[in-house]
């Protein structure tokens, strides 16, 4: 089942539920996932996502040494 609302959208399964939210003006996505977690070899899931034509138009902040 998937729901759509303006800037958020939710998918269910039998086992979990992604819900898939836009936090700032421009297309920056949180992702949640309720329920069982996802297992998957060598990978992580990321919390946040946008674009992938996108990506470049982000800028790099370097921290220096940041040990934090």
């Amino acid at each position: 089942m998937t729901i759509n609302i303006r800037f958020l959208k939710i998918i269910k399964n039998e086992r979990s539920e992604l819900i898939l939210r836009k936090i700032e003006k421009e297309p920056i996505f949180e992702l949640k996932i309720i329920g069982e977690p996802f297992f998957l070899k060598n990978k992580r899931i990321a919390k946040f996502y946008t674009q992938d034509a996108l990506i470049g138009h982000f800028e790099v902040y370097d921290c220096g040494d940041f040990q934090g």
